[in-house]
């Protein structure tokens, strides 16, 4: 018998990836606006 500490809610974790796929988009769009500026900074 499994200890019930150790089972983790399938929903908890979607939620979990959910929020790491956001906080990827996130930084990609900080990103990408950072390089934006370079290239502006460089005309």
């Amino acid at each position: 018998m499994p200890d019930i500490n150790n089972e983790i809610d399938i929903n908890t974790l979607e939620i979990n990836v959910d929020a790491l796929e956001m906080n990827m988009n996130n930084s990609e769009d900080v990103v990408n606006q950072y390089i934006l500026q370079v290239l502006q900074i460089q005309e």
